[in-house]
């Protein structure tokens, strides 16, 4: 885990020159008593004579900040006191628009506050103590956000409108400490505001896989329209949660959905991959519900499959086919085994032997692709150990002794460790 780095900024807070009223606490903050000083603004605050004057909010600030840096308080204490400090000066400038203490400081107060949520949030991170880091970097960013609304500047640092750095660290803490609704809310800030760049990816697919897995489809087609405008090369992948978010279960629904995609790009390979990848399980998978209309959806994907082998950069199109093709082929076989009118056996054998020849150019193209492996996988040992079964089979079925027994030695001489 990375750690987080401390933004440190040293500070001192100055006296200022207010009225007779408020000179204690001025002389306590001046002289670093700060144990009276918090006395003397708890006293002033309680008197009805000064209860509602904005200057005791000031002070409540000032002294909170100070309080809240001392190392002996436990890090919930510190944050207490930061965020009592914060509300404070807030409330000053409430009472008081022209706020002519904050003003006098050019709101450095805040500056502060900022860097010690930041400091307190980057310590609690790279200690794991990730419940407090994320409340710490989240008044970071909630102080950091008030002083961009305000239009305070700063030579020390310049505050980005959308702090992407700031808004990771604050997800990436809340998920940590196992809070995935505060992490997917400050993730999907991202998306709100369409932040692009590679590294903003991974927190796309985050808050995508997220409302998908949540089947949460408002959402989910909201932020998926969104990646597809900033990351239009990932299409593919925004194109899958789409998918994803219909489910296996909803049959008609899910191709629907494959043949609108693939109307949109119809010479998309993993459309036509993963939509023949579907028919494939419903016709042969154990478990599956098998469909209506079996023919229908055979045709539908020998025709899904010669249009992904046309764009297939590999081989697993071609696997496929001939896996199906076979599995017709082993059909039709069995069909021909069972019948007893010999007119009928006759047309089943002819069958047969056609549903054999069309496994043939496939099996063929797939063991020229591993054969051409220096070192293959055990997958590929095991894909190719299958096809040459599958070819020994079909020359079977034909008759052809002579080339199923070459292929049923080939098929021997495969090792798979």
């Amino acid at each position: 885990m990375k750690k987080v780095f401390t933004f440190f900024i040293l500070a001192t807070i100055a006296g200022s020159t207010m009225a007779q009223s408020v000179k204690d606490i001025d002389k306590f903050i001046v002289l670093g008593r700060w144990a009276e000083a918090d006395a003397a603004v708890k006293a002033f605050m309680a008197n009805p004579k000064t209860s509602a004057k904005p200057e005791g909010w000031y002070y409540r600030g000032a002294v909170d900040f100070t309080l809240s840096n001392d190392s002996a308080l436990s890090v919930s204490q510190q944050l207490a006191k930061k965020t009592s400090s914060f509300d404070a000066y807030k409330k000053y400038q409430m009472m008081d628009d022209k706020a002519p203490n904050l003003a006098e400081e050019k709101y450095r107060p805040y500056l502060l506050l900022y860097a010690g949520f930041y400091d307190l949030g980057a310590a609690t991170f790279n200690k794991k103590d990730f419940n407090n880091s994320f409340k710490s970097f989240s008044k970071a960013l909630e102080t950091e956000e008030y002083i961009v609304s305000k239009g305070y500047s700063y030579e020390e640092i310049k505050f980005a409108a959308f702090d992407t750095a700031l808004i990771l660290n604050t997800a990436i803490a809340a998920s940590q400490a196992k809070d995935s609704i505060s992490a997917i809310k400050l993730y999907s800030r991202f998306l709100d505001n369409s932040i692009g760049g590679e590294e903003s990816m991974p927190v796309y697919e985050i808050v995508i896989d997220h409302y998908v897995k949540s089947k949460d489809a408002e959402n989910a087609n909201k932020y998926i329209k969104i990646a597809e405008r900033v990351f239009p090369k990932n299409l593919d992948l925004w194109n899958e949660y789409e998918v994803k978010l219909i489910g296996k279960e909803n049959k008609e629904a899910l191709y629907a959905q494959y043949d609108k995609l693939l109307a949109l790009d119809p010479n998309n390979f993993n459309i036509a991959y993963n939509y023949a990848v579907d028919l494939y399980n419903s016709l042969y998978a154990a478990g599956e519900t098998r469909p209506a209309d079996p023919a229908a959806t055979k045709t539908k994907l020998t025709s899904l499959l010669k249009a992904a082998i046309i764009s297939d950069k590999g081989i697993e199109a071609t696997m496929l086919m001939t896996n199906h093709l076979f599995n017709i082929t082993a059909e039709y076989s069995v069909d021909e085994t069972s019948e007893k009118v010999p007119a009928k056996k006759i047309e089943r054998k002819k069958k047969t032997i056609e549903a054999a020849n069309a496994v043939i150019p496939y099996a063929e193209k797939v063991m020229t692709y591993l054969n051409a492996i220096a070192q293959p996988t055990s997958r590929q040992n095991a894909d190719k150990k299958n096809v040459l079964g599958y070819l020994m089979d079909v020359y079977s079925l034909k008759g052809d002794n002579k080339k199923a027994d070459e292929y049923d030695k080939l098929r021997r001489d495969v090792k798979i460790q």
